[in-house]
Parts: C-alpha cells; structure tokens; sequence
C-alpha cells in the first residue's frame, strides 16, 4: 500500500523429471497415481513447504477444481478435500519411495534423490528453479519442469519496504534498480 510494494516475479508448483528416464511423464494425478503404482518406490514427496505444496495441488486436482475452494474457509469443502487426498494418498502409498513410511524432510532431500536415480521426480514451488539447479549442477542436464494439466498453484512474490525501514529512500533505491530492465535481464537469465 501507499507506493511502498511492487511485484517482483511469479511462480508456479511443477514436477521435475528426467526427460532421460521417464521420456513420457503423467500429465495429470490420475496419470501419476497410475504411474506410481506401475513403478513402485520410485515417487515421494517432501515433508516441508514444497511437499505440502503438491499435497494442496492434489486437493485441488481431486476435490474439483481451485474454485470449490474460493469464497472464505468452508468446513465441508475443506473435510472433503482433505478426504479426496489421504484416499489418494492411501490408495498409492505402498507405491512411494520406501513404501510411504517415510519421507525425505525437505526439497533438497528430495533434489537429491532425484539426482542420485532413487526417485524418477523431484519438485519445486518455481517451475523455472529447474534450469537454475541444472546449472549449480544439482540436477541432471535432463531434468524438465513438468505443470500437471489439473493445474498448478501458483506465487506473486513482491519487493516491499517495511513501514519502519530505517532507510526508505535507499530501499527504494535498491528496488528501483531491482525493477530495471538491466536487473530483470539478469535475474532470468539461469546462472
């Protein structure tokens, strides 16, 4: 509010695989339940933000769409979701990576994972983080974002100066530079 906010970028949740290994990924949570349960062990999600991210991803997929959710918190709506995900979840478990008895604690677990062969998907809250972890040399070369047709969550992230910002003429300096066509260049560009 009041000029001290501007957006910054956008992201989207996706899949990452390895076009190498699975040159023919599912396409939607029924695609990828049935892809787990014909290549058991070789899926799994992370326990931290990321995973939660793709378990609210099967929420929407499974229990109608982003809009069933939409107009405040609804307990019912919310029960059933819910509901729709643990079956889903029930249903493919024994099908996850160590059979769903547990979990790699966060993304970079399960980065690594992926790299190492032990699992065929990763995944990230960025789709583009794909070609940056290529290139630190954390994924494959032939890793590829995948966007589930189901849909996606997707971010607005923003550069904002915090009400009591000791210095607000150099902050908005910095984020003036940041909004830059120079600086935007540079921030799409994978190193």
């Amino acid at each position: 509010p009041a000029g001290y906010e501007s957006p910054w970028g956008m992201v989207q949740f996706a899949l990452i695989y390895d076009s190498a290994r699975t040159p023919a990924p599912p396409r939607s949570v029924a695609e990828l339940g049935a892809w787990i349960a014909a290549h058991p062990g070789r899926f799994t999600h992370d326990q931290g933000f990321t995973g939660v991210t793709f378990l609210k991803t099967l929420m929407y997929a499974l229990a109608g769409g982003e809009g069933r959710f939409k107009g405040g918190f609804d307990e019912s709506r919310y029960a059933a979701g819910r509901d729709a995900v643990l079956g889903w979840i029930r249903t493919h478990r024994t099908g996850f990576w160590r059979r769903g008895e547990a979990y790699p604690p966060d993304v970079a677990d399960l980065h690594r994972l992926f790299a190492n062969g032990e699992v065929d998907f990763s995944m990230s809250n960025n789709e583009n983080d794909v070609v940056s972890k290529i290139h630190q040399g954390i994924l494959p070369a032939t890793a590829r974002p995948l966007l589930l047709r189901d849909g996606t969550i997707a971010n607005a992230h923003f550069l904002g100066i915090p009400f009591n910002s000791p210095n607000p003429a150099g902050a908005m300096v910095v984020a003036d530079f940041l909004l830059s066509p120079e600086a935007q260049l540079e921030k799409a560009k994978p190193g």
